[in-house]
This record gives structure tokens, C-alpha cells and sequence, in this order.
């Protein structure tokens, strides 16, 4: 219900007439007692991430994880081309930052990845391929691709893939 309350704030308020996206600024400014994270919470999803070399150079190529916002809320977003102009994760300060249009916007820390990551299962495959770690909860995925939604083209172009 939160996501579907989220998309329909994203497409209903951010929106302005001539149907271009309003930046998180623009929206701040517009409702300013809605919570600002919670605004960019929705805009990062709306709009997606993408990472700086310097963030993958930090992570040694591999996909930081979901992001922690300050409120300690989580964002799980996956860096690749986007319709709209996606915000960039960036370093500053030796510390994650979020950046629109070259605007620094806050600071972003990822979850921490376990133990098990570096493990590989039975048959060799990487654990972080089947399994991803969370703030609340731990994801297993028993299949590569989804058999209902799968759909090459998205493989190919909006998942993180380290080389």
C-alpha cells in the first residue's frame, strides 16, 4: 500500500501541467510540511540512481546494496537507464552523498553486505547472486530470472551487473 500510495504521489504531485517531472527541490518548496525524506525517498525511485566511478571504484566494481537514508529508512533502487534524469550517488567527504544536476542533496549510506557474500554455494555460484541482504529482511532468489515478468532487453540495460 505504501508503494502504491508513493507511485501515485510521484505521478500525481510532481507532475505540472505541461507534464514535466518538478526536481525534489521544486517539490520540497511546493509542500513544505510533507517530509523532505520521504519526498526523496519517492523521487529516488521515480527518477532511479546512477553510481559515479569513483562509488564503483570504492566498491571494487560490485553493487553497493540498498541505500540507508538518514531517518535509517531504506531505498532499494538499481543503478541503469531511466526515462527521467536519475540522481547520482556520488563520494564527498569520503562519505556517499545523493546528487541532482550536480546539486549535492544528502548523504547516503549503504547496507552493510554479510558475512555470506563473499561465500559462493555448492555449485560455485556467487551467494550475492541468489541472495541480497536488507535493512528488514533477506531475499532469496531460487530462479536467475523472473519466468512471469522476465524480459531480456531489461536484463541487458537496468541491472547492476559487475564485470
Amino acid at each position: 500500500m505504501g508503494v502504491r500510495f508513493g507511485i501515485f504521489f510521484i505521478n500525481y504531485t510532481i507532475m505540472t501541467d505541461n507534464k514535466e517531472a518538478l526536481t525534489f527541490n521544486e517539490v520540497v518548496l511546493k509542500y513544505p510540511d510533507f517530509p523532505k525524506l520521504i519526498i526523496l525517498k519517492l523521487d529516488l525511485y521515480y527518477r532511479g540512481v546512477v553510481y559515479s566511478d569513483s562509488i564503483v571504484e570504492k566498491w571494487e566494481g560490485k553493487n553497493p546494496g540498498p541505500m540507508i537514508l538518514r531517518d535509517g529508512t531504506s531505498v532499494l533502487t538499481i543503478p541503469g537507464t531511466y526515462q527521467h534524469e536519475p540522481y547520482r550517488i556520488d563520494m564527498i567527504d569520503g562519505k556517499a552523498g545523493i546528487f541532482f544536476q550536480d546539486a549535492f542533496i544528502d548523504e547516503v549510506d549503504f547496507t552493510p553486505h554479510p558475512a555470506y557474500y563473499e561465500k559462493t554455494t555448492s555449485r560455485g555460484t556467487p551467494m550475492q547472486s541468489v541472495a541480497t541482504a536488507r535493512p528488514q529482511r533477506l531475499d532469496l532468489w531460487v530462479h536467475r530470472l523472473c519466468d512471469f515478468w522476465y524480459c531480456q532487453k531489461f536484463n541487458e540495460k537496468n541491472v547492476f551487473h559487475a564485470k
